[in-house]
């Protein structure tokens, strides 16, 4: 045994000693990986873009400081969360700051099943191939419907004709090919109750962050969805997450109906939350005043989740095709029998930026010296509601959460007396600002643009839910 393999395995003897649980996943859907810009292969290098666990770990931290804010009454940003991460909790913090070590090691591994990759990919491309010659034949259907699904035919939208272009951006996971093992290790021994309560809020955040997104950061529509497959705590911790592990194993991986794992997922919002704040002594109550960036709120004041069921014989490729389908203003517009103008609906809340040749949405900065306005170019909002794909032992599901938080730019004064406001352009109706459009009146601009953001959230979630359940 040379040296190298040696401390190979010393190494690994002693994360396998200091390890607290780890939690396997596979790719219950297509999973697409590499970003709105990247594409998810290189035919040129012949290679697939692969899971970074640097991603992972960002998709992780993003949900810790949604559960934090939960947790506590009184946090008004995600600084202050961060500040928490880092000074009481110090996991997934780097791993040395101002406060010392980071408490906890996370290690990511995966492995793919390059031999149903690489059947997939061939797949396609012979059909992309072959395409004009033989639109007919029945074994095109599948490219058909991947092509269909609205998320992918904006991204072909740039170069319609190219088949390396088309080749490269198709070139998905397909179910099941990419399992996943998140682990947690301990650097030090675990002693005081802040050190427990950290272990279970890590815990459970990390299966709230799979079912509810996921393995990849590129979409919320559904390209990212996973089933828990394996969950391993070692002897040492499971008095500690046993009770989070109950929740998980009894009414989340054997979830059958959709109330059972509603009831799953409850249970473990209200383990992580409203236990955490007991303890803290802050009190349950629903907050009255919006959270200014978005707040896990088990009260379901400022969070929202919904589950729908899966027909049996819905394939991959039409589930994702229902989930995007679901959030164009065109499948909004077939709901209104009598139809009204584009601009009446608020799709801005499904995220930013969303305009093309001057029309759509644009987001300006006012000036104040000058009463000037400056568009703000590539200015980016995630989605305040989300799709994922779920996957139990014997059922499939789609999971649509969602947060109402007042950082939205709609008419949007930020600390630094920048003032932000949120146009809608048309080629009819021209230029107007969003509060106008709603009929929002108030002066105070953080509650005008509270009550914008409330608005828009609930009409989207009302067609998104009435869409899904018809089509699922």
């Amino acid at each position: 045994m040379n040296h190298d393999n040696a401390w190979a395995l010393i190494q690994e003897d002693i994360k396998n000693k200091n390890l607290i649980f780890s939690v396997k996943v596979t790719n219950s859907s297509y999973l697409r990986i590499g970003g709105y810009n990247a594409r998810p292969y290189s035919l040129k290098l012949g290679i697939g873009e692969r899971l970074r666990p640097s991603k992972i770990k960002g998709i992780l931290k993003w949900w810790l400081r949604v559960v934090i804010l939960g947790q506590r009454n009184n946090l008004p940003s995600y600084k202050e969360a961060e500040d928490i991460i880092n000074r009481y909790y110090r996991y997934l913090s780097s791993d040395r700051n101002e406060y010392g070590q980071s408490k906890f090691l996370l290690n990511i591994k995966y492995e793919i099943d390059n031999e149903k990759v690489d059947n997939f990919r061939n797949e396609i491309f012979r059909m992309i191939d072959d395409e004009k010659y033989t639109t007919k034949l029945k074994e095109l259907d599948k490219l058909k419907e991947l092509e269909s699904i609205p998320r992918i035919k904006l991204i072909l939208m740039k170069r319609k004709d190219e088949k390396e272009y088309k080749k490269e951006e198709l070139s998905l996971y397909p179910p099941y090919t990419v399992n996943v093992i998140i682990s947690f290790y301990t650097k030090t021994k675990i002693k005081t109750s802040e050190e427990i309560e950290m272990l279970k809020t890590l815990f459970g955040t990390l299966i709230l962050m799979l079912i509810f997104q996921g393995l990849s950061a590129f979409s919320s529509r559904g390209f990212a969805g996973c089933k828990l497959l394996e969950i391993y705590i070692n002897s040492e911790f499971q008095n500690y997450l046993n009770k989070i592990y109950n929740i998980i194993n009894e009414k989340i991986i054997n979830a059958d109906k959709k109330e059972k794992l509603e009831e799953g997922i409850k249970d473990l919002i209200n383990n992580i939350i409203n236990e955490k704040k007991e303890k803290l002594e802050e009190g349950i109550n629903k907050s009255s005043r919006m959270p200014e960036v978005p707040t896990l709120d088990a009260s379901s004041n400022y969070f929202v989740f919904k589950v729908f069921e899966v027909k049996p014989g819905h394939s991959p490729e039409k589930i994702l095709k229902i989930i995007n389908e679901s959030v164009l203003k065109s499948t909004w517009k077939n709901f209104d029998k009598r139809g009204k103008p584009d601009k009446y609906y608020h799709t801005w809340i499904l995220g930013l930026p969303r305009s093309q040749r001057k029309t759509g949405y644009i987001v300006f900065e006012k000036v104040v010296e000058n009463n000037k306005e400056i568009e703000k170019k590539g200015f980016r909002r995630k989605s305040a509601i989300g799709i994922n794909i779920f996957e139990t032992k014997n059922k499939k599901f789609v999971i649509l959460h969602g947060f109402k938080s007042n950082d939205w730019p709609v008419c949007k004064k930020t600390q630094d007396k920048k003032l932000f406001i949120l146009k809608h352009f048309s080629k009819k109706g021209g230029e107007e600002e969003i509060t106008k459009i709603m009929n929002i009146t108030d002066n105070r601009k953080d509650v005008a643009n509270a009550n914008a953001v409330e608005e828009a959230f609930n009409q989207a979630l009302d067609y998104l839910e009435r869409y899904l359940k018809s089509q699922l």
